[in-house]
């Protein structure tokens, strides 16, 4: 017979004489930290701890070696709420609010619903129960806001303790049973009294509020779900607490990827016409005006990829948020059966969103510079062009670089409203660190580089102010040059303002979704959702997404010229040449060719 080894720790609190029953009066000392949860048996929980805890144990190292030993005993599925009951008495909940800490070790209530059917079981390995998990240490829920205890649950009842999920843990050897051989206690003989948890105000982030909101254990990485405060929460699919309604979000739901298709296919045609002049002369883009060509190529992959995306979206596909699931977070992870298609494909269009959309940032900048060096320096285009190498180096090095750190910190959310994946939708470190920032950045850089150039560019039309030839020539480059870059620039600005207000909204659209979601009993329970503001308008995702797909339409301000329609002219005369030669019926049986 197999045998459980319990751990018994050398050092005991002198705490442990105030948490026995004599009055029910319980004094518990706070700990001196929170900690994340190292434990693989309790680090889905979604809470954090605080050390030293009840038993004396002071390091994360000794409490997870203690917690190992229940391995076996999670393996027999003895209780559903065993896993809680566990991680609270090694890692009690600890909530540091403005220096202040504030723990919950597990009440008694919730100790002696697991001991009803874990008991026998402990015997069973030829143990007896642990004199650390007596559930006489433990205090009673006194329903009041300075209860010592929690219970993980919305009260003491038999239902409440019957509706915990015993999470699954990820540890080589170890299985979670399955439903139908997870005990629950239905024969309590114990007066339960109410609870009241800790006041709704307090950042409860161990447990989602709302039941329509909470995600499912069976979801990959669940616990890091989050919203606002709240962890394992998470957005349904149609959104209809954050967007208002449901007839608001079946708007935006069509709306907004119609918008995105609309551009994205002006973008495409604008890209291809662009990319088409070049093929036909190449000689007119020689450097400076090289690197335009393959910005082109970064906004023709970007139209594509919003075309495919918005068409997918408006196919009813979306790859944001699986069937049966919420909104996807925290990309990638571990995947599991049944939302590993979407999970994939949602990760994989991230991938090329960002890296194509730092690409075309960066291959803007290396156009300003290229510019800067013939303008401002006077270099000739065989100086410019030795460089090319470092010109590709970076354009598409740099987001290479990006996009591994993207991943490596699984920074990739779904938006359900446009059926998009790209890293920080839910993370506002995320958005303002790896995506804003970046921009901005590049952006900036960009938009001086330019105006130095320009200025140079300005001064040498004054220097020919007396060939009228020249003049006019530099007044059209002039003008085209600065319309360009106000077609480019102007769209992302309004972009960088937009993420802007998304990161200093963030959290209050999360919580605004919350409190939409939520029931009127949880509603009362949250005491957070008076005086709200509303969520995202239309307008911030019409701007959002117009401005990020719009600006593939500034390539054909370059080519937009007498040239280019010569170009196509000499095009199509070939073609129709060609044409009428491969017609032609030769008169000698034999052509000598």
């Amino acid at each position: 017979m197999r045998r459980i080894v319990w751990s018994y720790p050398v050092a005991i609190l002198s705490l442990f004489s105030s948490l026995q029953p004599k009055s029910l009066g319980v004094t518990i000392t706070p700990p001196d930290f929170c900690v994340e949860i190292s434990s693989p048996l309790c680090s889905a929980l979604g809470y954090q701890g605080g050390l030293p805890n009840i038993l004396g144990i002071t390091t994360r190292e000794a409490a997870d070696e203690a917690l190992e030993t229940y391995t076996s005993l999670y393996s027999t599925g003895c209780s559903n709420a065993m896993l809680h009951f566990i991680c609270l008495v090694y890692y009690p909940i600890c909530i540091d609010i403005e220096g202040e800490i504030i723990t919950r070790i597990p009440c008694r209530e919730l100790c002696e619903y697991v001991q009803c059917t874990c008991l026998d079981v402990v015997r069973d390995f030829g143990a007896e129960w642990p004199e650390d998990l007596q559930c006489s240490r433990f205090p009673y829920d006194r329903s009041s806001e300075d209860s010592p205890c929690t219970t993980l649950t919305n009260g003491t009842q038999l239902d409440s303790f019957m509706s915990l999920s015993l999470p699954r843990v990820e540890i080589d050897g170890v299985t979670r049973p399955q439903d139908s051989q997870i005990a629950r206690c239905g024969d309590r003989t114990t007066t339960l009294t109410p609870t009241t948890e800790e006041p709704s105000s307090l950042p409860t982030k161990f447990q989602c509020p709302v039941a329509k909101l909470r995600i499912s254990n069976d979801t990959p990485s669940y616990q890091d779900y989050q919203l606002y405060v709240w962890k394992t929460c998470g957005l349904d699919c149609n959104a209809t607490g954050l967007l208002g309604g449901a007839a608001e979000a079946t708007t935006f739901h069509v709306v907004i990827p119609t918008i995105i298709l609309t551009f994205a296919i002006l973008g495409f045609i604008c890209s291809v016409f662009t990319m088409t002049t070049f093929l036909i002369d190449r000689s007119r883009f020689p450097y400076p005006e090289r690197p335009f060509i393959h910005l082109t190529v970064t906004y023709f992959v970007l139209s594509v990829l919003f075309i495919i995306n918005a068409s997918l979206k408006l196919g009813n596909i979306n790859f944001t948020c699986p069937s049966g699931f919420n909104v996807l977070q925290n990309l990638p992870n571990t995947i599991n059966d049944g939302v590993s298609y979407e999970a994939g494909s949602c990760v994989t269009l991230a991938v090329f969103l960002y890296y194509t959309t730092m690409a075309s940032y960066i291959w803007w900048v290396i156009l300003t510079v290229t510019w800067f060096m013939a303008a401002t320096l006077k270099w000739a285009e065989e100086a410019i062009a030795k460089f090319w190498l470092l010109y590709h180096t970076l354009a598409w090095g740099i987001p290479l670089i990006l996009i591994i750190f993207m991943l490596a910190f699984q920074t990739v959310d779904g938006d359900t409203v446009a059926g998009i994946c790209y890293p920080g939708n839910f993370n506002v470190a995320t958005s303002a660190a790896g995506v804003l920032m970046p921009m901005f950045v590049f952006i900036a850089t960009g938009t001086i580089i330019f105006v130095i150039g320009f200025i140079s560019l300005n001064n040498i039309r004054r220097q020919v102010q007396d060939d009228p030839v020249k003049n006019t020539k530099l007044k059209r480059l002039i003008l085209r040059v600065l319309t360009l870059a106000l077609a480019i620039t102007i769209p992302n600005v309004i972009l960088i303002i937009v993420l802007l207000f998304q990161i200093s909204q963030q959290e209050q659209w999360e919580l605004h979704a919350v409190c939409q979601s939520a029931s009127a009993e949880e509603k009362a329970e949250l005491g957070a959702c008076d005086g709200l503001h509303s969520g995202p308008s239309l307008m911030f995702y019409i701007f959002k997404y117009a401005m990020w797909t719009g600006v593939s339409c500034s390539t054909v301000i370059w080519v937009i010229s007498r040239k280019t329609i010569n170009s196509y002219k000499v095009l199509f005369q070939d073609l129709g040449q060609f044409v009428k030669v491969s017609r032609r019926t030769p008169s000698d049986p034999n052509p000598n060719y």
